[in-house]
């Protein structure tokens, strides 16, 4: 399956709430949930459009993961980019195209864009001790484990402890 990474747009917003729905209870499985609120189609917009602001800003990069067709397979971003240029990567794939390498082609090519263009100088990453998938493609793209913090919550009987991963271009 072929895959590109697209700037997240306001003409995306409607195909990305149903996305988002049609996926909230694989999310869940693996992260706590985003909450009823945003699953309301005004709130979601209302989110989406300050999500635009941080990116028009420069402090986050926001994109949606599509295949040759146009449909969404997931979102990825760097956000909170530090003064050193260092932002943090988020990103999520939905059911459908989970297992299929996507996420891990996502990743690669946001690094290169992110290393070609000079002003992301690194990445950090954190996600929980389950979501061993998640984890594997981090460390097949280069990111090292630099530690594990004890969280102490409790998500669906699983203690949720927090592993931070960091790459540097």
């Amino acid at each position: 399956m072929e895959i590109e990474i697209q700037d997240l747009a306001l003409e995306d917003a409607e195909a990305l709430f149903q996305f988002e729905l049609a996926n909230r209870t694989y999310f869940s499985s693996m992260v706590p949930d985003r909450g009823d609120d945003y699953f309301v189609y005004e709130n979601f917009l209302k989110r989406l459009v300050l999500l635009m602001k941080e990116q028009e800003e420069g402090t986050s990069q926001f994109f949606l993961i599509k295949d040759t067709s146009g449909e969404i397979l997931g979102r990825i971003n760097i956000a909170n980019v530090d003064k050193n240029g260092v932002g943090e990567l988020g990103y999520r794939v939905g059911k459908m195209s989970a297992g299929k390498g996507v996420a891990g082609r996502a990743v690669r090519m946001l690094i290169e864009a992110g290393s070609d263009d000079g002003k992301i100088t690194g990445l950090s990453a954190k996600t929980t001790r389950n979501n061993i998938p998640s984890r594997k493609v981090l460390e097949r793209n280069g990111f090292k484990l630099e530690r594990v913090e004890e969280a102490g919550v409790v998500y669906k009987g699983e203690k949720l402890d927090f592993f931070h991963y960091r790459l540097i271009f």
